[in-house]
């Protein structure tokens, strides 16, 4: 992950795209499976260059979440969408903000889902792993399973073996493959650039738990973990040692969050997420 860290600050256009790989299923370890066609394509200079990568989903195991996520593909939820990386650089989000507005919220006006896992009542099958695909939900450690049921429509892929999740807390339905997992990591390595800092974003005040855009801001940390604003084109190193510095609040902000989701590491040039039918028809 150290490599991976020098990853973040991206100078390239991403275009992401979701179908469904025909309408037929297979089983496979014990479990009807969907193949979710993912590809990841990104321009630089004006070349463009596709990751090409099938998502499996585990119908059986996780049959509410996988025919959720099913669904919001045909209905092109995930058009518009951009692609951040979690505050612990372990896993990345999908469809959890907008293109449009820099990182704002993508909202969904639907119910949340069952938890589909141990802890919710229904025994885990698939473990966190690398490429492992978990279904995102409102997570306080001090609440406990009242957020069991609040997944909606985003999800993670995880990019390493040690994470925030547990699998008997967070529902895994589907798996990429360790090549994919690979392949699209190195697309972020090849195209990293813009010098030693990578830029980071609290997304907002929580209101009775709900996550909001109040008071939101960028900040901007180096390879040695040391915080920076961007002040008219420059990066001025952070005063936050002593309660009535000038940056206090802002750091107790994004370094104490206690939701995992609060906080997310973003590429400078933001990776779009598009969506297709299995019959080549866009969803706009």
């Amino acid at each position: 992950m150290k490599k991976f860290i020098k990853t973040i600050a991206v100078t390239v256009m991403m275009a992401l795209s979701l179908s469904l790989v025909g309408c037929t299923t297979y089983t496979k370890n014990g479990s009807v499976i969907q193949d979710v066609k993912f590809d990841v394509s990104y321009t630089v200079n004006g070349e463009t260059t596709t990751v090409n990568s099938t998502l499996s989903l585990y119908k059986t195991f996780a049959p509410k979440t996988c025919d959720r996520v099913i669904n919001l593909i045909k209905e092109g939820f995930y058009n518009d969408t951009a692609l951040v990386l979690s505050k612990q650089q372990d896993y990345i989000v999908v469809g959890g903000f907008d293109y449009a507005s820099d990182y704002t919220q993508k909202a969904y006006t639907g119910e949340g889902l069952k938890g589909e896992f141990t802890s919710a009542g229904r025994e885990s099958k698939l473990n966190v792993q690398i490429g492992a695909l978990v279904m995102l939900r409102e997570f306080d450690s001090e609440e406990g399973d009242a957020k069991y049921d609040t997944a909606k429509a985003s999800f993670a892929i995880v990019l390493a073996d040690t994470s925030v999740f547990d699998s008997d807390k967070f529902c895994v339905f589907g798996l990429m493959d360790m090549d994919s997992v690979e392949a699209l990591q190195q697309a972020f390595i090849d195209n990293s650039a813009n010098g030693d800092y990578y830029r980071a974003k609290y997304v907002g005040d929580r209101v009775d738990g709900v996550l909001t855009t109040n008071n939101a801001f960028d900040y901007y940390f180096d390879a040695d973990k040391e915080y920076y604003n961007l002040v008219d084109g420059d990066y001025e190193k952070m005063v936050y040692a002593n309660e009535g510095d000038p940056d206090y609040d802002k750091y107790q902000k994004f370094n104490d969050a206690k939701n995992m989701q609060d906080v997310f590491v973003l590429p400078n040039t933001i990776f779009k997420v598009k969506a297709e039918l299995a019959n080549g028809q866009i969803k706009k």
